[in-house]
């Protein structure tokens, strides 16, 4: 399904169902409408413009010339010149080349674009989840402690507990409640930034993903090869080495004189067919410096290419040690939260029966909070590194997630 279009953000709560098809549609609306992506096919529509020009250099060229004379002669020559190339040393070939190359430069920044976007619109899409999770833990946590808050003000009342119990739950309620106003704050901020990246200012979230130990813990196996091969990035700057090499073609038929046809009628005289050979220089050797600096930039574009692969490998290596570490977190987290829960049950009886004070139960109630707040990141964080593991190896479908109804 696609985002859900409201008048205005609300406090209401989104329904608790998982579909990959939201994430999936929002990254659609910010690849199609984002500005760097709108660039970038400006882009790529005048690299295509480009090479339209670039091969209408092979046809002959027309120029007319007509001069007014100042000595009191009404009359007007002129003449009427067109010229084809025949051989320009590589000139023409290599401009196509370039233009060529710089088009498929200009699809794989579109890719770009539209891959970067995609991945700012995950990072901020997981970010809402976490803290939409982490929100509703937290309000659980403050309604518990509202209550040892009214349980303790009826023991107080009656002179079983001590004041100093009570002023213990009121100020771990009130932490709680400014933990909740914090994160309720950064969600907001969350929705903002995903509505800033898709252009809708009125785009609302309708779910909330579940995690799969199975489906969000991708195999490692052959996955930096899968990204190596479908990087964008990499792709446009092998393409640019493409355009360093049309240049330095370029750059060297300059140096070569040029063989054109030439057809010119003048105004007087007979018609006039034959061959030109036209060598030129600029400003000395100056055209022998230029390849120079085209082989150079040759040069750079490679080792831009290793940079660039060192940066994916850093960058898959970190996704893939996250998700790994996520999995271990997720299982040793749901663990600690039952036995953190059944800690506190505990406590609260023998705090009862007067084997636990007041102090062990609330310490007892925060360490359960927290083990469920741990859970919560840890699996938003599973899910946050696999869907970017899956966009940047092009493994990405709308079911990575599956739908789970609860």
């Amino acid at each position: 399904m696609g985002p859900v279009i409201e008048q205005n953000d609300t406090a209401e709560r989104p329904p608790i169902w998982s579909d990959a098809g939201e994430l999936s549609a929002m990254m659609e609306l910010a690849a199609r409408t984002y500005p760097t992506v709108l660039s970038a096919r400006a882009s790529e529509r005048a690299a295509n413009a480009g090479l339209k020009g670039a091969r209408w250099q092979r046809f002959p060229s027309v120029s007319v010339e007509a001069l007014g004379t100042a000595t009191g002669s009404s009359k007007t020559d002129y003449s009427l010149t067109v010229e084809g190339p025949l051989w320009t040393g590589g000139r023409i070939s290599g401009t196509i080349k370039l233009s060529r190359a710089q088009v498929s430069a200009a699809k794989s920044g579109v890719e770009e674009a539209q891959l970067d976007v995609s991945l700012r619109v995950v990072a901020a899409y997981f970010d809402f989840q976490r803290l939409l999770q982490r929100e509703t833990i937290l309000e659980e946590g403050l309604a518990e402690h509202q209550k040892l808050v009214g349980s303790m003000e009826r023991r107080v009342a009656v002179e079983l507990s001590p004041l100093s119990d009570l002023e213990l739950a009121r100020s771990r309620a009130a932490q709680v409640a400014q933990e909740l106003a914090v994160t309720g704050g950064q969600r907001r901020i969350a929705l903002n930034r995903l509505r800033e990246l898709t252009g809708d200012p009125a785009l609302r979230v309708s779910s909330v993903l579940r995690y799969d130990p199975v489906k969000h813990h991708p195999v490692a196996e052959s996955m930096l090869e899968d990204v190596l091969a479908f990087d964008p990035k990499r792709r446009r700057l092998q393409a640019e080495i493409l355009v360093a090499d049309a240049d330095v073609q370029i750059r060297k038929s300059a140096i070569l004189p040029q063989l054109n046809a030439q057809y010119q009628k003048p105004m007087f005289g007979s018609d006039r067919l034959g061959i030109v050979l036209r060598a030129q220089t600029d400003g000395g050797l100056s055209r022998f410096s230029a390849v120079s600096v085209a082989q150079e930039r040759r040069a750079a574009a490679e080792i831009a290419i290793q940079s660039n692969e060192r940066e994916l490998r850093e960058t898959v290596d970190a996704d893939l040690l996250e998700n790994a570490v996520a999995r271990e977190r997720a299982s040793s987290s749901t663990l600690s939260a039952k036995s953190a829960q059944a800690v506190t049950d505990s406590f609260m009886r023998q705090f009862v029966a007067g084997r636990r004070t007041w102090f062990d139960v609330m310490n007892a109630v925060r360490e359960s909070m927290t083990a469920r707040l741990g859970e919560v990141d840890a699996r938003v964080s599973a899910m946050a590194s696999a869907t970017r593991l899956m966009l940047r190896s092009g493994r990405w479908t709308a079911i990575a997630v599956e739908r789970e109804a609860q």
